[in-house]
């Protein structure tokens, strides 16, 4: 494709030249919001237990427990390849996770040069990234959200057709779309996308056909030895939180309906992009056009998410700042200065402390704040369990993250994230939280674990494993709250006590609630 005037002008001139160095300096801005909004995640503590379990040779499991608790097969494997380079596991996490950040900065440039975008127009969009919120805090809690997003941006290039080459002649599309599924499954959905899309360009179903079943032998090394290792196609994520068919669909349409309220300004400014420029946009329109509803879709069904701010959404800004950018590319001196403010907006409301706009209806840095103040309580309930229980004790609870991380003993996951029978045959209760509607008192209090921690310390939460707890006769007469140095209060069944006061580690008790 001819490239024009003004974007051959771009590539000459010294700001051209310069742009892919002014990538330093939006990264670097990156690491100084990150760090500003950095909270500890209990959720990505989950793949420390399994990476520490590895490193300790029980395998990739869960303090023992052979049970699939992540949903991004790459995720812990690129984890434990940093852990010798960085001073441990939690560094490694944090490491790879700003890692994945930064590169999908770089990607978002490099595929807004792909696309046709002139070096310093193609900025614009890695900027805006730089400047939300959302990107900054997932870009530093250890999760893999951003190194999705960037395979989601590369892989998407390709329905562009401004670099005047069919998807099937892109080598790399193939390696990034297993990396993308691997990464997130949602990321079939994508790539089922591209590929109808590569089959409608190239007039071939053929080679549609052909990227799919290649797609598909790439993969299938990586699922049947999933398969063979836990027992099961699909991990008890799924079943503990996706998997509720239309049930949480009410608390999706909240959680996305904030997501647009939070974003106004970017989510009209791509309504725009497809309605005044959608001949501009060319080929690209339809299959990008689809795939952002197709993951909007997604996201409302499933029940949107539990987590700080906008995890879900993460994954496509990228695509929807670049589409704007491309849309408006020759209109930047009117567009630009909007969109700029528009990612100034982003990154004031995300920093301060009214915006009411969160997963769990909660002012953003209200949410940051809770996580950062759970975290050394959790550590520090972490190292007494490790230090006070008798060895391979059994511990009860519903943040199965940062405590069993640092506890090292087997664990029951109340919320059935790490735990099959709950996942697959727990209870449910659709009037609580997403992620948090799985559970089984009964089942808890079969496996006799050696201390139980309640979601609110001496009563129970309202989740389903600690109703039904506190429900079970046997619970009070087999258990006494016991406090530790931290603070929190932990149920310690009886025998287990007298043999932690015969070791001399009689923790401060209580004789009833």
């Amino acid at each position: 494709m001819p490239q024009s005037s003004s974007f051959a002008l771009f590539r000459a001139s010294p700001a051209g030249s310069l742009a892919p160095v002014l990538l330093v300096p939006l990264i670097a801005g990156l690491w100084l919001h990150a760090g500003a909004v950095y909270a500890p995640c209990d959720d990505a503590y989950i793949y420390l237990v399994y990476v520490a379990n590895l490193y300790e040779g029980h395998g990739l499991t869960y303090n023992g427990d052979p049970v699939q608790g992540f949903s991004s097969l790459l995720w812990p494997w690129l984890i434990a390849a940093a852990a010798p380079f960085t001073s441990g596991l939690p560094e490694a996490m944090e490491i790879a996770s700003f890692a994945a950040g930064a590169f999908t900065l770089v990607a978002t440039w490099w595929a807004g040069r792909t696309i046709g975008l002139s070096p310093v127009r193609a900025l614009l969009p890695p900027a805006g990234l730089a400047l939300t919120g959302d990107v900054a805090f997932y870009s530093g809690n250890g999760l893999e959200t951003l190194l999705f997003a960037g395979l989601v941006v590369i892989a998407a290039s390709v329905l562009f057709d401004a670099a005047g080459k069919t998807p099937s002649g892109r080598r790399w599309l193939l390696p990034v779309l297993a990396l993308m599924i691997l990464t997130r499954p949602e990321g079939a959905l994508i790539a089922a996308v591209i590929v109808l899309h590569v089959a409608r360009v190239e007039r071939s179903w053929r080679r549609g056909l052909g990227l799919a079943l290649a797609l598909a032998l790439a993969l299938a090394p990586a699922y049947v030895a999933t398969r063979l290792y836990y027992g099961s196609w699909l991990p008890a994520t799924y079943h503990a939180k996706s998997g509720a068919g239309l049930a949480n669909l009410g608390q999706g349409a909240a959680y996305s309906g904030l997501f647009a309220w939070f974003y106004l300004p970017i989510v009209v400014l791509a309504a725009l992009a497809f309605v005044l420029r959608w001949r501009r946009l060319g080929g690209a329109a339809l299959p990008v056009l689809t795939i952002l509803l197709a993951w909007c879709a997604q996201v409302t069904i499933q029940g949107g998410d539990n987590m700080v701010g906008f995890r879900m959404y993460v994954a496509i800004l990228p695509l929807v700042y670049l589409t704007i950018v491309h849309a408006f590319r020759d209109d930047l001196r009117i567009v630009a200065p909007v969109l700029i403010c528009a990612f100034a907006a982003l990154f004031w409301s995300y920093g301060q402390g009214t915006a009411r706009a969160s997963s769990w209806k909660l002012p953003i840095r209200q949410h940051i704040e809770a996580w950062r103040s759970a975290y050394p309580e959790r550590k520090s309930t972490g190292l007494w369990l490790k230090a006070s229980l008798p060895p391979g004790s059994t511990v009860a609870l519903g943040a199965a993250g940062i405590t069993p991380y640092f506890s090292g003993l087997p664990t029951i996951d109340m919320l059935g994230l790490n735990n099959r029978h709950i996942a697959l045959h727990g209870k449910r209760n659709r009037s609580l939280g997403y992620a948090h509607q799985a559970g089984d008192g009964d089942y808890v209090m079969r496996m006799r674990p050696e201390a139980i921690l309640l979601g609110r310390g001496l009563l129970p939460s309202p989740s389903v494993s600690d109703t039904g707890i506190w429900a079970n006769p046997a619970f009070k007469a087999d258990y006494t709250p016991c406090r530790a140095p931290s603070g929190t209060w932990i149920w310690i069944r009886n025998d287990t006590l007298d043999a932690m006061r015969r070791g001399g580690r009689e923790p401060a008790c209580r004789t009833s609630p």
